[in-house]
């Protein structure tokens, strides 16, 4: 789109589970599913994606699960401007 505004788009989440909340940052979001995991997507140059890899800092175009999360227990997230939290259980804050 043009310079200052934005242009919608649809992604899918390919794990086929049930987003139940949603957070946005500055250029990145998170998607909660049902299950409890958490999933980030968009831009992740100042790690806000959580997302363990070579380049931790890559933008990524599709949903991609916070591994670091699984298995845990995630009732709540937010996003800001360059970062990311994620409640467990009602009462762990992780935040990257």
């Amino acid at each position: 789109g043009k310079k200052g505004k934005s242009t919608p788009w649809i992604t899918a989440l390919r794990a086929k589970r049930a987003a139940v909340s949603v957070a946005c940052g500055a250029a990145h979001s998170l998607v909660l599913t049902a299950d409890g995991s958490v999933y980030s997507f968009g831009a992740g140059a100042r790690g806000q994606l959580g997302i363990k890899s070579v380049k931790p800092t890559i933008d990524r175009g599709d949903p991609t699960l916070v591994v670091v999360l699984q298995g845990k227990l995630i009732t709540q997230i937010a996003a800001g401007a360059e970062h990311s939290l994620a409640v467990e259980d009602g009462s762990i804050l992780h935040g990257w």
